[in-house]
């Protein structure tokens, strides 16, 4: 008779000791998870940036000039949040960047709607690619303007 109440006993334990393992493994696994990316707002991959065009490069020339470059963007929406944009400009023989990012003074994150930036160039480059949070789009063609 005690030894089938300690075996009791023993089975209500090892039942507690699981429970707390588990909770632990979900918590440990599955929240920090939740926390990083909402349920209501999924993670915009790269290929979703480029197939819906959610920010692109409308207009790019170069005025002799004045020596400025001018690209025009579009966003057409304002989810998901963009952190960085990084212009590179692209010439025959080498290429240079340009980030706009959070911590840049001279330039922001647009939202909805046009944008238009300006850079100085002493040359004319033949293409920008426009990178949005890591992801290349396609290079745009720079006219004279």
């Amino acid at each position: 008779m005690k030894i089938k109440a300690v075996s009791q006993v023993v089975t209500v334990v090892l039942l507690i000791f699981i429970s707390i393992a588990a909770i632990a493994l979900i918590s440990a696994i599955i929240i920090p998870k939740m926390i990083k990316q909402p349920l209501m707002s999924p993670e915009i991959t790269c290929k979703d940036f480029k197939i819906n065009s959610i920010l692109q490069i409308t207009k790019a020339c170069y005025n002799e000039q004045t020596k400025d470059l001018e690209i025009t963007l579009e966003r057409r929406d304002s989810n998901p949040e963009i952190t960085k944009i990084d212009f590179v400009l692209q010439y025959q023989e080498n290429s240079e960047k340009f980030t706009c990012d959070n911590n840049c003074v001279n330039c922001q994150i647009l939202g909805t709607g046009k944008k238009k930036y300006y850079f100085q160039s002493d040359s004319q480059p033949s293409s920008v690619i426009l990178v949005i949070n890591d992801c290349d789009l396609a290079p745009k063609k720079i006219f004279t303007c």
